[in-house]
């Protein structure tokens, strides 16, 4: 039993490791046997599909989003800013640690992504919202403004990760993103983006 639970690690590594280089488009269930070592057939023998391994790993995700989301409630102080700097901050270190999921927060975040992967994406983007509204200074967001907040969160954190700017400026942006949202009709969201990037 232990010998198969250490196959399926080193396959998901592995995949999750060429997902991260080469993006999920680019990467074949071979790929994947010949990096892990693991026999294209054995590998069949425990996903039939890559979108299988790529729904493992986006699972695993969702968990460590949780775990996030946990931390900032037990951080002191919670103000939209104190919120906006948790997940920057935080988002940063999980995507430095695990590449790969800077590609399934954008693939979620614009519905952009394989058909195979829909059921794993949309339940990643869906309790990233939930953990977002039991925040309690968010808490007040609407489904539509979770929804806005989070494809703009998005955007900070590619920027944050791609040209590494000042994580304070992504903060203060993405806080004063979550007040306008508590403040005024989420319809008007691309004038307020268009004035502050």
């Amino acid at each position: 039993m232990q010998r198969k639970q250490d196959k399926i690690e080193k396959i998901l590594k592995s995949a999750e490791k060429l997902f991260s280089a080469n993006y999920y488009h680019n990467v074949s269930t071979n790929h994947i046997a010949d990096l892990s070592g693991i026999p294209i057939g054995t590998l069949y023998g425990y996903f039939s599909r890559k979108s299988e391994i790529a729904e493992e790993i986006i699972n695993s995700y969702i968990n460590q989003t949780d775990q996030i989301f946990l931390r900032i409630k037990k951080q002191r102080g919670n103000s939209i800013v104190d919120a906006a700097r948790g997940l920057i901050s935080e988002s940063v270190r999980q995507i430095e640690t695990s590449p790969f999921v800077l590609e399934v927060m954008i693939m979620s975040s614009m519905d952009y992504y394989p058909e195979e992967l829909t059921g794993p994406l949309m339940l990643f983007r869906k309790r990233w919202q939930e953990n977002l509204c039991s925040i309690q200074s968010l808490s007040f967001m609407s489904a539509k403004a979770t929804r806005l907040a989070y494809s703009y969160f998005v955007s900070h954190v590619c920027a944050s990760n791609q040209i590494r700017f000042v994580e304070a400026e992504a903060v203060d942006h993405l806080a004063r993103y979550f007040d306008f949202l508590r403040t005024n009709d989420p319809a008007a969201k691309l004038l307020f983006a268009e004035r502050i990037d």
